[in-house]
């Protein structure tokens, strides 16, 4: 059984409340746990939570031991004095099948069959062995009926089973299971118009999701996160994993340590190469599948636990000409602003959990 190397948590208010739901994301750097209550159509900040994992641990699946996922969640429940038993959790991108597609139906209530059709071919796996949802994201009057553009995903049936396992033991109320993509979207753009890049740089994996017409029309994932770049500094510098990972996010102590930025760009360069290349393919699919007229990418929000690396937004912002930030996931929420520096610390790392707490809000 997996045990937290450290559960920090902060209590805002103490109180019993029926209007407040949690964000929960099984990740495989521990687990990130949010609480909002719903104040009149607005997200207020309760309390969150999360468990360390070492990265000599990212191979192992949490959700593959479910009894030892659910004893940890509830220990973060309890330790940051959670309330609410209602829970929104996401599917990681990678264990996930998404797809924007045609379809022609008489009526969208008659997509169905159409849409099942085309799962068939795409799928990586059995349409029998799989759940499928859609998102219509936009449709068009056609000779006979209408052409749909539809956002397809599924998830195997049996992973979806091991997440509503965890809940079930944890002694909580799952309400939805949905992609981190959508989590992403809720948290990191909301109604912004124009079409976004998401660059989430996970310890063990970055995920790549495009975000156009409120919906992530594109969503990728590569086997390559922060650990890599621990992994480089600890070999190039002669220390040891955990001073590495403590000297990756401290800016100038890296920048001294590499001598110069210039060091810690080809540093990037080196690293980093592999998940440069998806974006830049990433770019391309969602070109295509827009046609010449789609809407130029305006620009790259990055989050995720090693988003902070220093210099890395302006590395990938220089790379593609395009303006690259590191995003705020508070910043449709309300919380005390006397923590606002603390959450300024921890924000790229809850931005899948805040985005999920947000979606029983948001939809009313």
């Amino acid at each position: 059984m997996f045990r937290p190397k450290a559960v920090c948590f902060f209590a805002f208010l103490n109180i019993m409340t029926k209007n407040s739901y949690l964000g929960v994301d099984i990740g495989v750097s521990g687990i990130k746990v949010v609480e909002f209550e719903d104040r009149g159509g607005r997200a207020v900040l309760l309390t969150y939570g999360f468990s360390n994992r070492p990265p000599a641990e990212f191979g192992k699946k949490m959700a593959d031991d479910a009894a030892g996922a659910a004893d940890l969640l509830k220990k973060i429940c309890a330790k940051a004095g959670a309330v609410s038993k209602k829970v929104v959790a996401s599917l990681p991108i990678a264990m996930v099948f998404s797809a924007l597609i045609n379809a022609q139906a008489d009526d969208e209530k008659n997509l169905k069959p159409a849409i099942e059709v085309q799962a068939a071919k795409l799928s990586p796996w059995p349409v029998t062995e799989i759940v499928l949802d859609w998102k219509i994201v936009s449709g068009e009057k056609k000779e006979g009926g209408k052409n749909f553009s539809v956002l397809l995903t599924g998830a195997q049936k049996i992973l979806i089973k091991k997440y509503v396992d965890i809940f079930r033991l944890a002694g909580l109320e799952l309400l939805s299971l949905e992609t981190e993509a959508f989590a992403l979207m809720r948290s990191l753009v909301g109604e912004e118009k124009g079409a976004t890049m998401i660059l989430d740089v996970g310890g063990e994996r970055t995920n790549i999701v495009i975000i156009n017409k409120n919906a992530p029309t594109v969503s990728r994932s590569i086997d390559l996160g922060g650990k890599v770049i621990t992994d480089e500094f600890a070999r190039r510098l002669g220390i040891g994993a955990a001073e590495a990972e403590e000297v990756k996010l401290d800016a100038e102590k890296m920048e001294t340590l590499m001598q110069s930025s210039e060091v810690l760009k080809e540093l990037y360069g080196v690293v980093f190469r592999p998940v440069m290349n998806e974006i830049k393919y990433c770019m391309e699919l969602y070109a295509s599948q827009n046609g010449i007229g789609a809407e130029k990418i305006e620009k790259i929000i990055l989050t995720g636990g090693s988003c902070l690396l220093p210099g890395l937004a302006a590395f990938v912002g220089e790379n593609f000409k395009i303006r690259a930030y590191v995003g705020d996931p508070w910043a449709r929420t309300i919380y005390p602003e006397d923590l606002r520096p603390l959450l300024d610390r921890i924000g790229p790392r809850f931005a899948v959990a805040i985005g999920l707490a947000m979606r029983s809000i948001a939809k009313k």
